[in-house]
């Protein structure tokens, strides 16, 4: 996540102005907060579907969860979750619901149920969320009062949302800070919105916080308390020293590398001095679990404990990074990392006495062995498609027919690219490559905007959308480019009317008996002839739908036919 950083600022308590008409939103200048632009009775000023109304949705607790955001809505009315979808909660707000009438009535802005509920002017079973006359009735009703107008498609995006002061060191137990939001947009408008902004602390005890952003530090420790406006979502550092040992007290320490200097960094606002260098038996042990995963054996450990060559640390890392163990131990933990299972990779090759997980173990042990860059070692699985540039399908089949029979020069660590990666039956929908390729090589968990706004980082349902998009062109199977070449291969093997799981079989003794089979392949497709193929696909999961709802139907029609039959009594068994 991208982070900004700013000059602390402690910042006051909000003053509620009485000439709120002046602090209109204009490019370069802060807008005053909606407190103060909506502390009038009348204003002429018409609040922002997507900047006000939304946030102040979530702020009041109505899109949470465990009110009208969760999947069911509550009391025949839904909002998306977080305010993720704003097409989506402007319909529901203007629609008819359960017979009493839209939630923004823009005929009657004070009869708008999105009014008299949360004020509790009728039976609300949410509570009373807010008061009549308060500024966020006001900033309703004007917002209902305009026509409850929805968001433009060409309206400014969030650019960054600026929390400050951006990080927190404090000194003692009950200083309160003030912390201020303001949401920076395309059009360059630049707004102070912390009464919309949700706030949030990770560890209540380090750092409380209140629902203004005002915060109040606890015991010592390290936290963050983290701040939610639009799609913008920011974590702020809040540290409470655990000893005295900070700022000049703390002492000098070395710090040989970028990664000393910032963990050093940390460790002095905290107020902890690092431990002391290892001693040579706790390098040796950590050294030796990190790159081979074993312990040391006594006549190693005695005979590093004996040597006095002050760069026998050095030289030992060396020596491990140089041993078959490390390939191996990183074989095994790069094969965790980027999901080699042997479940996952069923039917993948016609072989059945040979696994492909070991072939992905296999072509991961060797480019570790020979020290290849980790970016080039990751290009091999991203990038991977089954066959090697200007190989033919046929070319392709003989070489792994020739593979599989451990016949010839060649075997799968040649291949360039570890297509099993995408040929992983766990792994062939666009959903879920997208959620396993930000895991593995983002680092991060986005299955949650799969459904909606992800509730603790920036990433939106939109986002997840778009990032699928780039998963939709791989695929595993039968090339239709090359289904000649494969229907020619098939038809040589004389498998008469074998289907199935037959057919499988015995195309795996064919291949034992040294015959060229054809192989299904992991091969790339063009965004067009992707969207096609998947329009088609959701066509005939609805179809398939379609016909188990008729089914079910038919059998519930079925069961009371008996039932009647029987007087209504079940029959007896």
């Amino acid at each position: 996540m991208t982070r900004y950083l700013i000059s602390a600022v402690v910042v006051g308590a909000l003053a509620v102005s009485a000439q709120a008409n002046d602090a209109k939103v204009v490019p370069s200048k802060v807008a005053a907060p909606v407190p103060e632009r909506f502390a009038a009775e009348s204003t002429d000023e018409v609040p922002d579907f997507q900047r006000h109304v939304v946030p102040l949705f979530g702020k009041l607790g109505c899109s949470g969860r465990a009110c009208h955001g969760s999947f069911q809505g509550r009391g025949g009315f839904r909002l998306s979750l977080f305010g993720y979808d704003f097409k989506f909660d402007h319909d529901a707000l203007l629609k008819a619901a359960d017979g009493e009438g839209p939630r923004a009535n823009v005929s009657k802005p004070t009869k708008s149920l999105m009014l008299e509920k949360p004020t509790e002017t009728v039976p609300h079973e949410g509570g009373l969320r807010m008061k009549v006359g308060s500024w966020q009735y006001r900033l309703l009703r004007s917002w209902i009062t305009a026509g409850a107008p929805a968001v433009s498609k060409d309206a400014a995006r969030l650019v960054k949302l600026e929390i400050t002061p951006a990080e927190l060191v404090i000194g003692a137990k009950g200083e309160k800070i003030q912390l201020k939001a303001v949401a920076v947009w395309s059009d360059g408008t630049r707004e102070d919105v912390t009464p919309l902004t949700r706030f949030k602390s990770n560890d209540d005890l380090v750092a409380d916080v209140s629902s203004g952003g005002l915060l109040t530090s606890g015991q010592p420790g390290d936290t963050h308390v983290v701040a939610f406006y639009d799609n913008g979502v920011v974590p702020v550092p809040v540290v409470r020293p655990v000893s005295d040992k900070v700022g000049k007290k703390y002492p000098k320490v070395e710090m040989p590398t970028e990664i000393d200097r910032l963990v050093v960094d940390k460790l002095r606002k905290l107020g902890i001095v690092p431990s002391d260098l290892s001693t040579d038996a706790e390098f040796l042990r950590r050294v030796s679990l990190d790159l081979v995963g074993t312990l040391p054996t006594v006549p190693e450990i005695t005979s590093f404990l004996e040597n006095t060559d002050p760069e026998k640390r050095t030289k030992k890392v060396e020596e491990l990074l140089a041993r078959p163990a490390y390939a191996a131990w990183w074989a095994t933990r790069l094969s965790d990392f980027t999901g080699n299972n042997d479940d996952a990779l069923n039917n993948v090759t016609p072989q059945k006495t040979r696994r492909a997980s070991q072939d992905w173990y296999d072509w991961l042990q060797d480019r570790v062995t020979k020290n290849v860059p980790y970016d080039k070692l990751v290009e091999g699985l991203v990038m991977a498609t089954s066959r090697n540039p200007g190989e033919s399908f046929k070319q392709f089949s003989k070489t792994m027919s020739g593979v599989y029979r451990e016949e010839g020069p060649q075997t799968f660590i040649d291949r360039q690219g570890m297509s099993h990666y995408w040929a992983r039956r766990t792994f062939r929908q666009p959903q879920e490559r997208a959620i396993g390729f930000a895991y593995t090589f983002l680092g991060i968990r986005i299955q949650c905007a799969q459904c909606h706004k992800h509730p603790f980082d920036q990433w939106t349902k939109d986002d997840f959308a778009q990032f699928q998009g780039f998963f939709t062109g791989v695929n595993f199977g039968t090339n239709p480019k090359t289904r000649t070449e494969y229907n020619e291969l098939m038809a040589a093997l004389n498998l008469g009317d074998k289907k199935g799981g037959q057919a499988r079989k015995a195309v795996g003794a064919a291949l034992l008996e040294g015959k060229t089979v054809p192989f299904q392949e992991v091969y790339v497709i063009s965004p067009k002839q992707a969207s096609s193929k998947n329009k088609k696909k959701n066509k005939n999961a609805g179809g398939k739908a379609a016909r188990q709802i008729r089914q079910q139907l038919a059998k519930q029609q079925q069961r009371l036919k008996e039932l009647k039959a029987n007087n209504g009594k079940p029959a007896q068994i």
